[in-house]
């Protein structure tokens, strides 16, 4: 749809400010090599679809953001809990689209975890895991299928890595060997995995399917 992003007003702005248990975040450039991420509180049940054109057209954004930042933006949102990401702003420039397009590529994968609950069959166990050095992960685990997948951003202008021990718990050998050393890249981001580690470049990110 056309048009530039609506600013939020009025009861919609009250809304927003809500309180809840969930703390969802906006994000910003920052010189310092990192982007940084307000806490805005947003009641929960509002939280269904992420408006990445409030953050990429409006008040966060002094330019356009590049694609990987755009995906970065949809990641940390769906780990926070939201299940959608809508774009008001279209004309948007090539490398947004091409992120967005790989993204909606991925979903056929992505989706099964992201709608899955504890309660269902088969229940899906979902953990929310941000690391001191600014990686931004979600785990959703299958025990009876055994599978598990692992959404993963990070929010640096830098290369960061991360052990896989200290994303899921027990050992990274002890985890490789319940999936069956069977791992897909099934969102290709730019983050990858190198001897048990995690190794996202400048605001990279990734999915991955074990087991």
């Amino acid at each position: 749809m056309g048009g530039s992003a609506p600013k939020l007003s009025g009861p919609y702005r009250r809304a927003l400010a809500l309180p809840s248990e969930l703390s969802f975040h906006s994000l910003q450039v920052q010189p310092q090599g990192a982007l940084y991420l307000p806490p805005v509180h947003i009641a929960r049940a509002l939280l269904i679809g992420f408006l990445a054109s409030f953050l990429l057209f409006c008040r966060y954004w002094s330019r356009n953001p590049t694609g990987a930042e755009f995906l970065v933006q949809s990641i940390v949102a769906i780990n926070a809990g939201a299940r959608g990401s809508v774009s008001w702003n279209d004309p948007t420039t090539p490398d947004i689209k091409g992120t967005a397009s790989a993204f909606a590529l991925a979903l056929p994968e992505l989706t099964p975890f992201f709608l899955s609950s504890p309660l269902g069959h088969p229940p899906v166990h979902f953990t929310h895991v941000v690391t001191p050095n600014r990686l931004d992960f979600g785990v959703w685990v299958s025990p009876k299928e055994g599978r598990t997948l692992v959404l993963g951003t990070n929010l640096n202008y830098f290369t960061v890595n991360v052990t896989l021990s200290e994303v899921f718990s027990g050992s990274a050998a002890g985890f490789l060997a319940l999936a069956g050393n069977r791992t897909c890249l099934v969102l290709d981001g730019g983050g990858r995995i190198y001897d048990s580690q995690f190794v996202f470049g400048v605001v990279q990110s990734g999915a991955w399917i074990f087991g």
